[in-house]
C-alpha cells in the first residue's frame, strides 16, 4: 500500500477533503495479519454472558455508524452515484 499514497491524495484534493497521509488513516500490515490468520478465528460471547456481561453491539451498524462518521468529518469522500 506504500505505493498508493499518491492515489490517496488525489482522492483527498478531488473530494475536498481532511488533509491526510494514507498512512495516518490505515493500517494495511495489520489488515493483512488478520486476513491471513492460520487458523479459523471464532469469536463467542458465552463466555462474557456466563460472567454477566449482556450487551452487546451490532457489528454491521458499528461499521455503517463510524463509516458515516468518517464521511462527516471529511476523512473519507461520500458516495454518490
Amino acid at each position: 500500500m506504500s505505493d498508493k499514497g499518491c492515489v490517496w491524495e488525489q482522492t483527498v484534493e478531488k473530494y475536498g477533503l481532511y488533509n491526510t497521509k494514507l498512512e495516518e488513516i490505515t493500517c494495511y500490515e495489520a489488515l493483512q495479519i488478520v486476513l491471513h490468520f492460520k487458523f479459523q478465528h471464532v469469536s463467542s460471547m458465552n463466555k462474557s454472558k456466563e460472567y454477566g456481561f449482556f450487551g452487546h453491539a451490532d457489528t454491521f451498524k458499528s461499521i455503517g455508524f463510524w463509516v458515516e462518521k468518517l464521511r462527516q468529518m471529511k476523512i473519507i469522500p461520500s458516495y454518490e452515484h
